[in-house]
C-alpha cells in the first residue's frame, strides 16, 4: 500500500539531510535565497538544470503569488504548479513551455 508524507519547511537548507535526501518531490512557494535553490539542483540533478537556471526557472514559476516550482526528481523534470512541463533548453534558464 503506498504512502504519502507531506513535509513543510521554510528552508530547504535548514531540512534535515535525510529528509531531502528521501523526498521525490520539492514544491517551491518561496525560496528563501539562492542558497536553497542550489541545494535541490546538488540533490535531485535534474538534466539540463544548473545553479544559475534554477534561479530563473523559479522566478518565472513563482511570478504570481501562490503559483510554485515543482521538482519531480521521478521523472527528472520541472513543472510550474503541478502538470505545466518545463521544458530544459540550456544552462540559462530558458524554457519551452509544454
Amino acid at each position: 500500500m503506498p504512502f504519502l508524507t507531506i513535509f513543510l519547511s521554510h528552508s530547504y537548507f535548514a531540512t534535515d539531510k535525510m529528509i531531502g535526501l528521501n523526498s521525490e518531490y520539492v514544491g517551491i512557494l518561496k525560496a528563501n535565497s539562492k542558497r536553497d535553490l542550489q541545494m535541490v539542483v546538488k540533490d535531485f540533478n535534474i538534466p539540463g538544470v544548473t545553479d544559475t537556471s534554477i534561479v530563473t526557472y523559479n522566478n518565472k514559476a513563482t511570478g504570481i503569488k501562490g503559483q510554485m516550482l515543482f521538482i519531480d526528481s521521478v521523472r527528472g523534470e520541472l513543472r510550474y504548479n503541478f502538470n505545466k512541463v518545463i521544458k530544459v533548453s540550456g544552462d540559462k534558464g530558458e524554457s519551452d513551455e509544454e
